[in-house]
């Protein structure tokens, strides 16, 4: 009897067991927007358990005979569909019901219905969940079920309600920027960072952007999502990996949007790469992370933080337009919001969370940030503002670490880096200047920590290395 090659026989069994698999969590779940009495839960029902990781090589960079204009299905070989590429994982139709109860009480159990999927927004499903308990770890449970009714997969998760305003405790929370795939550091595993940032248990997780590239043809390599689907592949493929589907299903996060996952580098409004529009952009990145309206938010997370989360894209004006009060990135009305919320709040520690730089120093060559010259009259204000009342700024978008002091307000700003090592670059040492309290030109992430000096609260923030290790730390005393 002739016999079979074992991988003929494995590809047959793949097709076998797809053709009658029930609905998946192949993305895990993403647990967001966490106040004192609610949460937000992000699920997507999907044809695989993990992504297609032994599938279809896309064509490289070097390969590729398209021009920009062009749509992206010349990245795959010939008579290939995306379902058949490399990290491919498709949605699939179908149901789901969350569960959540207080840790160790399951007499207290809450459940939704069996909800639909929506096919038109990639298999996802949002669904807010009301009347928490302030400052208590809950138990989560995401079931799925088949178009035709027959139960799927579940999976256990967890979160930690914010503390609320009258509440003092110490807590740790960690942030992270950039992370292009083609620069990851543990194959499908994801980025050693995940795994570093869960052993510090945080409250809460804060990703400041570029969160998937694009618009990667220039680095060479990766695939230019130069389609709406070729867009939800990005998201499909990181959010598959392994240490990141275990790091989300235990963490409440707030995510932000800069321009490589709206469209392309340095995108405004109006902008378009092949058929990923503008319009798109956005409406895909509110689809893929747990996020309502507006997408500008602050958050009381206890007596001794209260947070602000701005938006960078929708609302700017062009690099390109004249500089002065016209001119803006956050707009009007956000920038009428955020000051009124800080010149409300009590908190002692007042953090602004903001998808690029407010201090920099950047390079000179740069246009598209509140630390570059063509942004200095609407940068002066919000740098005057915020260190006149006492905010400090996390920022994304760097690769690299830094602790900035601004020379003529004083105002703190800080940079998580690069995810990984190979994705570090765009500045040296050589470029250091007196603002600089700390720089390095490696990768990691940032983590906060709210702790208590006898009566008095204290803010550290300490950078790390993509091992854990403390690079550089600062605390800010509330006296």
């Amino acid at each position: 009897m002739k016999r079979i090659p074992f991988r003929t026989i494995l590809v047959l069994a793949t097709l076998i067991s797809t053709a009658h698999a029930q609905p998946y969590f192949g993305n895990g779940m993403k647990i967001g927007e966490t106040t004192d009495h609610s949460t937000r839960v992000w699920v997507r029902l999907t044809e695989r358990a993990e992504p297609n990781w032994e599938g279809l090589k896309w064509i490289g960079t070097k390969d590729r005979n398209f021009d920009v204009g062009e749509l992206g299905e010349r990245q795959f070989p010939q008579g290939a569909a995306l379902s058949d590429m490399e990290g491919s994982l498709m949605g699939a139709k179908g149901s789901v019901r969350i569960s959540w109860c207080p840790e160790n009480r399951p007499n207290s159990k809450s459940q939704t219905d069996w909800l639909s999927v929506d096919p038109n927004r990639d298999y996802t499903r949002q669904v807010t969940l009301e009347n928490l308990e302030a400052n208590q770890r809950y138990e989560l449970e995401i079931e799925s079920r088949s178009a035709s009714g027959k139960t799927g997969q579940s999976l256990s998760g967890s979160f930690h309600t914010a503390l609320g305003a009258s509440a003092s405790e110490p807590f740790h929370f960690v942030i992270s920027t950039c992370q292009s795939w083609i620069t990851r550091d543990k194959g499908t595993a994801g980025l050693q960072i995940y795994d570093q940032m869960l052993d510090l248990d945080p409250a809460f997780f804060a990703h400041m952007g570029d969160i998937v590239y694009y618009d990667k043809r220039s680095a060479g390599g990766d695939v230019d999502a130069l389609t709406p689907d070729l867009a939800r592949f990005h998201w499909n493929r990181w959010y598959g990996c392994s240490d990141i589907i275990n790091f989300h299903k235990q963490v409440s996060s707030f995510f932000i949007k800069d321009d490589h996952d709206t469209v392309t580098n340095d995108s405004v409004p109006g902008d378009q790469a092949g058929d990923l529009s503008w319009v798109r952009g956005l409406s895909i990145f509110r689809e893929q992370v747990p996020m309502g309206h507006p997408n500008y938010r602050s958050r009381r997370w206890s007596q001794d933080l209260e947070f602000w989360f701005v938006e960078g894209r929708d609302y700017r004006s062009p690099n390109d337009m004249s500089d002065g009060p016209d001119k803006t990135i956050w707009g009007t009305e956000q920038k009428a919001w955020f000051k009124e919320g800080v010149l409300a709040s009590d908190a002692p520690f007042k953090i602004l969370f903001s998808p690029t730089p407010i201090v920099g120093p950047d390079r000179k060559n740069k246009k598209d940030n509140h630390s570059n010259d063509n942004w200095k009259h609407e940068g002066d204000e919000i740098r005057k503002f915020c260190a006149e009342n006492n905010v400090i700024v996390i920022c994304g978008d760097r690769h690299w670490q830094f602790h900035s002091k601004d020379d003529r307000t004083g105002l703190h700003e800080f940079s998580s880096g690069a995810s990984s090592p190979k994705h570090v670059g765009g500045f040296s040492m050589d470029l250091k200047t007196d603002e600089h309290q700390y720089i390095a030109i490696i990768a990691g992430f940032l983590s906060g920590e709210i702790s208590k000096e006898g009566d008095q609260p204290k803010l550290t923030f300490r950078h790390h290395r993509t091992d854990g290790s403390v690079a550089y730390e600062h605390t800010f005393s509330s006296k």
